[in-house]
């Protein structure tokens, strides 16, 4: 997934995650987290926290 920042998504992030649960998704997810250099630490949180809490089943 192409993440930009924590509030400028470039993906309709609910219906990304929805359909890898649909899927049944089980494998591994990477993110590459684009961000404003001085919010580079809190996108990368975000991002691993919406992971984590999106496909954590």
């Amino acid at each position: 997934m192409h993440a930009a920042d924590a509030d400028h998504q470039h993906r309709d992030q609910d219906a990304f995650f929805g359909t890898l649960r649909d899927l049944e998704f089980d494998g591994v997810a990477t993110v590459c987290v684009f961000a404003w250099e001085e919010r580079a630490v809190e996108s990368s949180k975000f991002m691993l926290e919406r992971v984590t809490k999106e496909l954590a089943g």
